[in-house]
């Protein structure tokens, strides 16, 4: 007899529990071929597939095999067994959207058998109710959060909360996979570390898409001095770094020790990820999922008035019809750096509280990347900024007076009504004030006059 139910596992996180093992599933060759054909598509829907099938046998005593030969021989008992399952977890508790997510798996195995049942009952499904409490943090709890993680989680927590990536994209469900140091398009990677541009891109490959679909997102300057930190660490304890290096990594124990996670890809696992996130997160929204960063990510999006098909690119959603069109295909460098400068809207509504900065190296900065784009050589910006270079040299460099954009320091309440007016975001300056540009060339309804 297959003793499914009998069969437990210890697993330790932050105390010791125990669940159901659905792995001796496996060892049944049938079972095994259902879970591969399942995993032809997606890895992580064979592993959920899997678990749903083994809950369902658990509680209703049956082996996979029985159930088969009772949807084959006497489909009456066996739609009498899924009313009773499904009373049953109701009546301890459950959510009518949690015990139809079960039959799923069952679904899914009868079918690769020919049974050919569809008598499961009809629940009520109350769209969201099983996250109606849960809220996304602001952006003081945001910053909260990320000061109990460890260099590694912060990355992962940022990426969510700031790029609006899923966990499966920084390491697949078994590990094998995950997004690498090249995908960030920005970095460079030499003896110092560094990103050329901020906000930094990222590019998503279709086989980390939930959608199949290569996109592109950005990060934050936040986000950028994270990595940038993470990396260091990484190098301080011998790591060589490439191109087609993990993102996020597996952890030491210490110096000179093994590695605590074992990995022969570099890769950390997606329910690894998740676990090294829970337990800061619900020190300080107890109760929510750690989905709740990528919640985050399009809520303040939504706050920073983004466009609704830019803000569904970023989150690597499917994009429908007219995104299909638009943002789905292979992106013209123009509509790369269109969509850069719309995401740079949002970084002072996403980043958590970055330390103030002297206004005088914001401005200077803001000097520096607007003289780079004028094609000004990298020594003739040192000059301007030293005060070096004045009268008529000064005028040829910095062209037309009238045409020069006007900068201003705002705070970020007032942001959303400038930006209608026309004015244009150029960079945060701490959390709560940035740097806005109007450029005469515009027009001047609403300008700085």
């Amino acid at each position: 007899m297959f003793e499914y139910y009998l069969c437990r596992v210890t697993r330790t996180s932050t105390r010791m529990t125990q669940r159901l093992d659905h792995r001796p599933l496996l060892s049944d060759e049938k079972i095994h071929t259902w879970y591969d054909e399942n995993a032809l598509g997606s890895k992580l829907t064979a592993e959920v597939n899997l678990r749903r099938l083994g809950l369902f046998c658990h509680i209703v005593q049956l082996t996979p095999p029985e159930l088969v030969k009772i949807g084959r021989s006497d489909p009456d008992r066996l739609r009498a067994i899924v009313v009773r399952y499904a009373k049953g977890l109701q009546g301890s508790g459950n959510l009518a959207s949690y015990v139809s997510k079960t039959f799923v798996g069952v679904k899914s195995w009868l079918r690769f058998n020919r049974v050919a049942f569809d008598d499961f009952p009809h629940l009520r499904v109350v769209q969201g109710e099983s996250i109606r409490d849960e809220r996304v943090p602001t952006q003081e709890e945001l910053r909260r959060i990320l000061s109990t993680y460890t260099a590694r989680s912060r990355v992962v927590a940022l990426f969510m909360a700031h790029a609006g990536v899923r966990p499966g994209v920084l390491g697949a469900i078994d590990g094998s996979d995950g997004l690498r140091l090249g995908d960030i398009k920005d970095l460079q990677l030499g003896a110092e570390p560094a990103f050329e541009r901020v906000p930094f891109r990222v590019v998503v490959p279709a086989k980390l898409s939930k959608t199949s679909v290569e996109y592109h997102t950005f990060g934050t300057p936040e986000l950028a001095d994270t990595v940038l930190g993470y990396v260091a660490e990484r190098r301080q304890r011998g790591e060589e770094l490439t191109s087609s290096s993990p993102v996020v990594t597996v952890e030491p124990m210490g110096a000179g020790t093994k590695l605590r996670e074992r990995s022969k890809t570099g890769f950390v696992a997606t329910p690894v990820i998740m676990r090294a996130l829970r337990d800061g997160l619900k020190a300080i929204l107890p109760g929510a999922r750690t989905y709740v960063f990528r919640a985050y990510c399009s809520t303040q999006m939504v706050s920073a008035r983004i466009d609704r098909d830019v803000r569904e690119a970023i989150l690597g959603h499917s994009l429908g019809v007219s995104g299909r069109y638009n943002l789905s295909k292979r992106l013209h460098p123009n509509t790369i750096e269109e969509l850069r400068r719309e995401y740079a809207k949002a970084v002072p509504y996403l980043e958590s509280g970055r330390p103030k900065e002297d206004h005088a190296t914001v401005l200077e900065g803001v000097v520096a990347a607007l003289l780079k784009e004028k094609g000004v050589k990298e020594e003739k910006i040192a000059e301007v900024l030293e005060g070096k270079v004045a009268g008529e040299e000064l005028e040829r460099i910095l062209g037309s007076r009238k045409a020069q954009p006007v900068e201003r320091l705002v705070p970020k309440d007032g942001l959303s009504a400038l930006l209608l007016q026309g004015w244009e975001f150029v960079s945060p300056v701490g959390s709560d004030q940035a740097v806005v540009r109007w450029s005469r060339q515009q027009g001047q309804q609403g300008g700085p006059d």
